[in-house]
């Protein structure tokens, strides 16, 4: 049924984008930014992998990939020293694949089959880990995977969780925190990588992304038009505001932390309803820039002047309107 329910939200993302508008290229500029984004997107009608300068906010067309219809809502990661972009997909007849993608070229190493039907996916140590349903146990399950057999290992069962929020996780040398809700309402559950121990953190608020920073979460909450960037302690639950983020519509799942310069960076819809990536100063709450996201196309085969710029597929966020919905591109990032 899971697997079901999936696929037809896959199905009404492509149906649902029906809203476009002319793009320009990016006025603010943040000249001491480092390190690219990836991003897989449906573009004029092709399944796209993007590279984002996090910079200028513009968005280079890498490679598309014709035969894939859909790609899991939510669910990618990287590997960082290896260069490569990991995306659960459905191929023609919504077969299951597993994307293998070279960062750095955008080349299609790999697409083998892939069963398993994941609601989180993160990179660390040469090891894939999520969490997945399991029919058997009738509980989620926090899973392993070897990206050389991807077969998944059940490290243990995840109990009292309800519901989990597809693709708002991290992970760090330590734990893998992902956020979901139980009888007590939502919680962060943190899983001790080395004992597996679990525990939880009560939330007053949900949180749209989340990344690890020492023994804190930096996160933004998930409602809108007023969201607050926030520290969570790790080891007290404790919270603190660190900002006011004012926009119309946020990317679930999608940020980036910058350690060297405690820069948070995420795209937003603004209140402009333009797509931005805002980058806030975790010391000082200050929004130290905000490029607008833009499209450079890649070959001969993409028009000079794009259209539109609402993404379906491998999604983070919904825009609200009278009738329809769009969505917009999540990010991993290369630092």
């Amino acid at each position: 049924m899971k697997k079901v329910l999936i696929t037809l939200i896959l199905m009404s993302a492509l149906l649902l984008n029906t809203k476009s508008r002319d793009l320009s290229y990016a006025s603010t500029i943040l000249q001491t930014a480092g390190g690219k984004a990836y991003a897989v997107g449906f573009y004029n009608g092709l399944t796209t992998f993007f590279t984002i300068d996090l910079n200028t906010g513009q968005m280079t067309v890498l490679n598309t990939f014709p035969t894939i219809q859909a790609v899991d809502a939510f669910v990618a990661t990287v590997d960082l020293e290896a260069d490569r972009y990991f995306q659960p997909a459905y191929e023609n007849a919504f077969a299951q694949r597993l994307l293998i993608i070279d960062t750095t070229s955008g080349a299609l190493v790999d697409s083998p089959p892939f069963s398993a039907t994941l609601s989180i996916l993160e990179y660390k140590g040469g090891r894939l880990y999520g969490v997945m349903y399991d029919h058997e146990r009738a509980s989620n399950v926090f899973v392993e995977i070897d990206p050389s057999t991807l077969n998944p290992n059940v490290l243990m069962a995840i109990p009292g969780v309800n519901s989990i929020l597809a693709g708002v996780s991290a992970i760090d040398d330590d734990y893998f925190v992902f956020e979901g809700s139980s009888s007590r309402g939502y919680e962060l559950f943190k899983i001790d990588l080395q004992t597996l121990e679990i525990t939880t953190i009560p939330l007053s608020h949900t949180l749209a992304h989340f990344v690890l920073a020492d023994s804190a979460l930096i996160g933004i909450t998930g409602a809108v038009p007023l969201n607050y960037l926030v520290r969570i302690n790790l080891l007290t639950g404790e919270s603190e505001i660190i900002s006011e983020v004012k926009v119309q519509a946020l990317f679930q799942g999608a940020s980036i932390f910058d350690r060297t310069k405690g820069w948070y960076i995420f795209p937003v819809i603004d209140l402009e309803n333009k797509q931005r990536l805002f980058i806030f100063d975790i010391q000082t709450g200050e929004l130290v820039a905000a490029p607008e996201l833009t499209v450079v196309p890649g070959g001969a085969t993409f028009a000079s002047k794009v259209n539109a710029l609402a993404f379906t597929g491998q999604l983070k966020s919904f825009e609200k309107g009278w009738g329809n919905y769009n969505l917009y591109l999540p990010f991993t990032v290369k630092q």
